[in-house]
């Protein structure tokens, strides 16, 4: 197709460029002056939706860019951060009783740490939430 057929989309005082499969490609810039004059109360969510004919998550999704944040599914995969937890029961040798307790076992990126299973819960949240802050990664003694 040619551009005959998908002309540029004009969006306040922006030409959009259209694919040849008619897939808009918004600009950055456009992006940022969309939010900038959202932000200002000079348009509203409705005039953008409206005029760029897309829908209010896309223009949510715009700002979440412009903040930093992830959008797609691929980008929250990759700002993820996990921590592994374990309850581990030892085994005994079959019928006779366990004779050792359970263990809570906590695998971070760079720590492991092994805890009695009646650890204090609360203690635990802290520990957990602890190995969760990227900020921690790589801070030691």
């Amino acid at each position: 197709m040619s551009e005959k057929n998908n002309p540029p989309l004009q969006a306040f005082g922006f030409s959009i460029p259209v694919t040849p499969a008619g897939r808009r490609v918004w600009p950055p810039k456009f992006k940022r002056f969309v939010l900038d004059k959202m932000s200002s109360g000079e348009l509203t969510l409705d005039e953008i939706v409206e005029t760029c004919g897309v829908s209010k998550s896309y223009v949510y999704q715009w700002r979440m860019q412009a903040q930093g944040k992830p959008v797609t599914a691929a980008e929250w995969r990759a700002k993820a951060q996990f921590a592994e937890i374990v309850v581990q029961q030892d085994e005994g040798s079959g019928t006779e009783p366990v004779s050792l307790p359970a263990r809570i076992i906590l695998s971070g990126l760079v720590t492991e740490i092994t805890l009695p299973h009646d650890y204090p819960i609360d203690d635990l949240v802290r520990i957990i939430r602890a190995m969760e802050t990227p900020d921690n990664v790589g801070v030691g003694p």
